[in-house]
């Protein structure tokens, strides 16, 4: 049960990184560009 809740929760957290990173990369071009 452990197991299968951090690899749900690993995958959850993979993807919310995913689109944090693109969230922040986006940020950093507009703020470079400014």
């Amino acid at each position: 049960m452990r197991v299968k809740g951090s690899s749900a929760s690993r995958n959850k957290l993979k993807k919310l990184y995913s689109i944090t990173k693109g969230f922040w990369g986006r940020k950093k071009n507009v703020y470079r560009r400014a």
